[in-house]
């Protein structure tokens, strides 16, 4: 990921569940920006506080990383409008910042 660092460019870290605690040695040993994409697509029934989602919470303090606030029928349990992936959105808004959320 160091040549990515060189050219300004991202990283796009496609996880899901509990995938991300694994992956988070590595993301912070790269200076790479990067982007984690589906809202890192939780396990709606595990909750806010479940592991892989802190560790995502986590990241949002450094000014590399980004998240995109999608995927909702990729992680969803419920039709449109997805109601039990909406508080997962909104503390990544709150957590990221509208500037690091695409």
């Amino acid at each position: 990921m160091g040549r990515l660092a060189e050219l300004d460019l991202l990283a796009q870290v496609q996880v899901m569940d509990d995938q991300l605690p694994d992956l988070v040695p590595l993301l912070e040993r790269t200076t790479t920006r990067l982007l984690i994409d589906h809202s890192g697509r939780p396990d709606v029934s595990a909750g806010l506080r479940q592991p892989a989602f802190q560790a995502l919470l986590a990241l949002a303090g450094q000014d590399r990383t980004y998240v995109k606030l999608s995927g909702l029928s990729k992680f969803s349990h419920q039709p449109y409008p997805y109601a039990d992936g909406q508080p997962y959105l909104a503390a990544l808004l709150e957590a990221f910042g509208a500037q690091h959320c695409m």
